[in-house]
């Protein structure tokens, strides 16, 4: 019998192999899944860039006078504006958190 046939109770040589030595089967691989924290990070950051209402906007010039377009932005404005006490206005924080979620 022919050393480079197969079949029936008879072993491959390596000429018959589909693959040469050294590479595996699927060399690309399958697609790795995104982690949860990858995930979470996308949505946060397309959040960010989604523009304000024309409300938010009118408060935001009339409160701070900046004109801000975008969440992230309004965020920044909130963060780095200062109460009477020192400390971040949280509570503004908030109120534009739950105006943006509806």
């Amino acid at each position: 019998m022919n050393d480079t046939t197969s079949g029936t109770k008879q072993n491959p040589t390596r000429q018959d192999t589909r693959f040469p030595p050294g590479q595996s089967g699927n060399p690309a691989g399958r697609p790795r899944r995104n982690e949860p924290a990858v995930i979470l990070r996308a949505a946060i950051a397309r959040r960010l860039r989604e523009p304000v209402s024309a409300d938010i906007r009118r408060m935001y010039e009339r409160a701070h006078g900046a004109r801000v377009t975008s969440v992230g932005e309004a965020l920044a404005v909130e963060a780095t504006a200062i109460s009477t006490d020192g400390a971040p206005d949280l509570a503004a924080i908030a109120r534009l958190l739950e105006a943006v979620r509806e």
